[in-house]
């Protein structure tokens, strides 16, 4: 009978392991009341009531003066007992589970402690459940005495199976190594103990494994099955119980981890397991231990690899900091960060970011200072270039295996992502299917959350408009090629605005933003599109102005570009510009160019400098490296001068604004690179005259030479509304640096430049190319003179005595997309380069 009901009670206790170890902790309905509780609970009442807990899978159990005996299970918090327990009660139950009768006058006299206690449970109370227990004095509100607050935490007798916890198969694999620090990491309560349990479980379990495991904790949550590993050990000790500090009353805890760290190095094992990293003395010793042949692993409370990395380093003193890091870095090989989150359908699942510190990685970081390495590290882990992953791809990774809502996906990137709120948010499944459900019953307030800068976007978008502004006291609105109009149908508030705006920004970002008043940025939300973002101040109020940009890539075919634009394309050294006022197209036409070169080279390096990037050049038959200003690089400045350091066979600067990047661009034509850029300029010969207004006035004979050797030419648009009213015509300018043009700008004769362009069978001016839109009914007359410089020049080339001069452009469309607007889609064959 005796062996069938040890049976039995094995079997219990297997049927609550595996349970437990399915979920970690469980969800469950109400567990009820305890049966017959006593009318006192002492002695091995104590323990049946424990069992009937732990029976009922219950996580954490509260003992409380003057309370009910609390429980949380199934992620609820309920009572199981009708009765409330007195002081003296209380004060019995915490001597007997600490086996001291000063346990609670030393807790009540202001020391809490931790232990472990080992309730039996089964019908023959053979079977052990460790059980982590705090225990800590309060005020008792009743009488403004001292109450105790006693919190019981199940823990397994035993490591979970490593297979039971999902754990990627990276983890264990370089978990293995023989020597250095493996760190667990995570907030209190995200299974940091478990997962290291399991891990140094799993190392003993291997055959030929030889593993002589010293491990500290404060208290001791799991037994090893030493009797189940085939030639390894595993001995464990309890800080502040079987390790102190002799001669010492209440001992520093640091102190005490830091001695029994020292302690294990002189048993000659081959892992040390230090429960918690407490201090800089006993990260001092961890490391200590790591470099002197030791595995050492650890937890640490933090949230990230980078965090973890800059909380050790930061526990040390100022001036040690330093070698600290450096220290710690040789001594690395794994940190492994967990977060326990809601599971569909009940329990948890554990959400991990991991990072293996190998020799590629540390030599990245040892060519940087130290104070740097936590951005590093966030930013090798998010583009992928490191062995492991960040917290927020394995929560995207979760959510697509159906293990965990896209609210609970949020919730972690929000925590741990470099993403601004408005990315994550358009990565939310179904979430134009929301917008268009918002769309169709619109609350009070539809401009209260980042939800609605979704919905703007989209109808940015969807109506191929080529500008969203966002101000304050006015509805939002869109500006197009069919005017502007309201998107919202109330003014935008304060709040809104901010909340908006808030989306766009990471924390770095509004920093800039608050210094500067300005912000730039591009946007590329999956499934809507991609927009450039401009972010300002106006009479203490945020605004935005968000342009969308054509995700195709524009073509010198499509937007019908004269065939001498396509030969600069190819040019092998000078300066090409393109210019004209804000939204006239620039960037489109740059575009194409370097499009074309893309295209029509072979296996050059084209650097392209931007704030923010448009177009995503892919590679066709050259190396595209393209470089965002504020996310990839500081300034335009440092980035061309590190560009001509970079092997380039071409740089396309996407706006020239201040005398240093003109000075580079200069520079970088003037040494055999061709570059092109943009300009604002509404004129060739005005941006010729802003380029040499740049310099000081003893260096402009030196830029009028470099110019008229350099200047390949300067192509000026303006857009100008269509007769029709569908979409828009461009209006192009084209100065050629070739013949007197280079005399009159050599000379500094920039004002005579005009006149030459006009009797020019190559060149030609905005007038005549708006005379060309009018007299072929593509502009009215009346919207060329409002746009036109030079009205009474326009009005004597379209008088019908005026005779056209033959050019080789062909006006240039816009459509409603904001490209230019394909009028055959024929291909035009192109001749050898004469450039």
């Amino acid at each position: 009978m005796s062996d069938i009901e040890d049976d039995e009670s094995l079997q219990i206790a297997k049927a609550i392991e595996a349970e437990k170890t399915k979920n970690l902790f469980s969800k469950g309905a109400s567990i009820g009341f305890f049966p017959d509780f006593p009318p006192l609970l002492i002695g091995e009442d104590i323990d049946t009531v424990l069992d009937w807990c732990i029976q009922n899978r219950v996580k954490d159990t509260t003992i409380e003066t003057g309370k009910q005996i609390w429980v949380l299970v199934g992620g609820r918090r309920e009572a199981i007992t009708h009765r409330r327990l007195d002081a003296d009660e209380v004060a019995g139950i915490l001597n007997y589970l600490y086996n001291a009768d000063n346990a609670a006058g030393m807790v009540a006299g202001g020391d809490p402690i931790d232990f472990g206690y080992n309730v039996k449970i089964g019908k023959d109370k053979k079977k052990k459940i460790n059980l982590r227990v705090n225990a800590t004095g309060g005020r008792f509100s009743k009488t403004g005495g001292v109450a105790l607050q006693i919190t019981l935490r199940s823990t397994s007798d035993k490591p979970i199976p490593l297979d039971y916890l999902n754990v990627p198969p990276d983890i264990p694999r370089y978990f293995r190594a023989a020597q250095g620090l493996n760190i667990i990491a995570g907030p209190t309560g995200s299974g940091k103990s478990v997962l290291m349990s399991s891990l140094i479980d799993w190392r003993c379990r291997q055959k030929g494994a030889y593993e002589k495991v010293i491990e500290y904790a404060e208290p001791i949550e799991t037994s090893y099955p030493d009797n189940e590993y085939p030639d390894s050990e595993v001995f464990q000790s309890e800080v502040g119980k079987h390790i102190t500090i002799k001669g010492k009353i209440n001992p520093d805890p640091a102190l005490m981890w830091a001695a029994a760290t020292a302690n294990a190095v002189r048993r000659g094992p081959s892992i040390i397991v230090v429960g918690e990293a407490r201090g800089y003395v006993t990260m001092d010793a961890m490391l200590r231990a790591a470099q002197t042949g030791h595995l050492v692993t650890s937890t640490v409370h933090t949230i990230g690899v980078a965090e973890t990395i800059s909380r050790i380093v930061m526990e040390f003193p100022i001036e040690s900091r330093r070698t600290a890091a450096l220290d710690l870095l040789a001594a690395l090989n794994l940190v492994v960060c967990q977060l326990l989150v809601p599971r569909i359908g009940g329990g948890v699942v554990a959400v991990r970011e991991y990072m293996l510190f190998d020799d590629r990685i540390k030599s990245i970081l040892l060519a940087s200072d130290y104070a740097d390495w936590a951005s590093i590290i966030r930013e090798v882990l998010k583009s992928g270039r490191a062995i492991g992953q960040t917290m927020a791809q394995d929560a995207s990774k979760l959510m697509s295996e159906g293990l965990i809502t896209w609210d609970v996906c949020e919730s972690v990137s929000a925590r741990t992502s470099t993403d601004t709120p408005i990315e994550r948010l358009a990565r939310a499944p179904n979430i134009l299917e929301r917008i268009e459900e918002r769309e169709k019953k619109p609350s009070a307030d539809s401009s209260s959350d980042s939800l609605d800068m979704i919905r703007f976007l989209k109808r940015l978008q969807d109506d191929k408009a080529d500008d969203l502004i966002l101000n304050v006291a006015i509805p939002a609105k869109l500006k197009g090629a069919k005017g502007t109009f309201n998107i919202s149908s109330s003014p935008l508030t304060d709040k809104a605005m901010d909340t908006m705006a808030g989306s766009m920004l990471l924390a770095s970002h509004l920093s800039s933003f608050i210094k500067t008043k300005e912000f730039n940025r591009s946007l590329e939300l999956p499934g809507i599109g991609r927009f450039r973002v401009n972010m300002f101040v106006q009479l203490d109020h945020t605004g935005m102005a968000i342009r969308r940009i054509s995700t195709e890539m524009p073509t010198c075919e499509q937007l019908h570009l004269p065939e001498i634009l396509r030969q600069i394309a190819l040019m092998r050294r000078g300066i090409f510009l393109v210019t004209g006022e804000t939204g006239s197209g620039k960037s489109t036409t740059l575009a194409a160019q370097i499009n074309w070169r893309n295209r029509h080279a072979e296996g050059e390096h084209i650097i392209c400098v931007e704030n923010p990037v448009e177009y995503v050049h892919k590679p066709i038959n050259c190396i595209i490296t393209q470089r965002e200003v504020g996310r990839d690089t500081e300034s335009f400045e440092a980035a061309i001068v590190a560009a001509l350091r970079q092997n380039p066979d071409c740089m396309q600067i996407g706006e020239i604004r201040t005398l240093e990047v003109m000075r580079q661009a200069l520079i970088g034509s003037d040494t055999g690179h061709p570059v092109f850029g943009t300009l604002h300029a509404n004129a060739a010969d005005v941006a010729i005259n802003r380029i040499i207004a740049l310099f000081p006035y003893q260096e402009r004979e030196m830029v009028l030479l470099t110019l008229s050797l350099n200047l390949k030419g300067i192509m000026t648009q303006r857009l100008l509304k269509r007769a029709d009213g569908e979409g828009r015509v461009l209006a192009s300018e084209m100065l050629l640096n070739k013949g007197k043009v280079t005399e009159l700008i050599r000379k500094g004769k920039i004002h005579k430049i005009r006149e030459v362009m006009r009797h020019s069978d190559e060149m030609w001016t905005l007038e005549q190319s708006m005379a060309h839109l009018v007299k072929d009914g593509l502009v009215k007359l009346e919207d060329a003179l409002a746009e036109s410089d030079w009205p009474e020049e326009l009005m004597s080339l379209v008088s019908p005595s005026a005779t056209d001069k033959t050019n080789t452009h062909i006006p240039l469309e816009i459509s409603d997309d904001n490209t230019h607007a394909d009028q055959n889609g024929d291909e035009d064959e192109l001749g050898e380069p004469v450039i």
